[in-house]
């Protein structure tokens, strides 16, 4: 009577447990993949968010607008201690990046959109009147997710 295992069984355990090895991987590779996609639109909705945070907070502070488009904007704004200063908000087109005067905030960005507004209900403009009073700012990071959109009302405008 022996004592050891013969070649072929050494073979068939080691096929069994690389077949197991394979099966496991197939099927822990999916989750894996899920998991870093999850991680990466996490970090991408983030960005997005400080991003438009960071505009809303600029918007919010304007003073007087110099020129508007669709894709850029040049205001006045005045600092915490009251200090005037101009920046331009601009988007270049898909896939660039968002600057406020030529500094990033966002890169990447598919789609920037300014709109204003006369009032909450009226009808939206592509370019900037003494009448508006309302700035409509949507961003899209990626296609196929929907945009991040919101209105923002400039506090500091000269009531006209």
């Amino acid at each position: 009577m022996k004592n050891a295992f013969t070649l072929i069984e050494v073979i068939a355990v080691i096929l069994l447990t690389g077949v197991l090895v394979l099966a496991s991987t197939i099927a822990l590779l999916p989750l894996v993949e899920g998991f870093f996609q999850v991680r990466q639109n996490s970090d991408l909705a983030q960005k997005t968010n400080l991003a438009l945070e960071r505009v809303v907070r600029e918007m919010t502070t304007i003073t007087n607008v110099v020129a508007a488009s669709q894709t850029s904007i040049t205001y006045d704004f005045l600092d915490p201690v009251g200090t005037p200063h101009r920046r331009t908000l601009a988007w270049e087109g898909s896939g660039t990046v968002l600057a406020l005067n030529t500094v990033p905030l966002l890169d990447g960005v598919e789609q920037f959109r300014l709109r204003y507004y006369a009032s909450a209900a009226g009808a939206p403009g592509d370019t900037w009147t003494s009448a508006m009073r309302l700035v409509e700012i949507t961003l899209d990071v990626e296609s196929g997710v929907d945009p991040y959109t919101t209105r923002v009302r400039p506090r500091n405008l000269p009531n006209r």
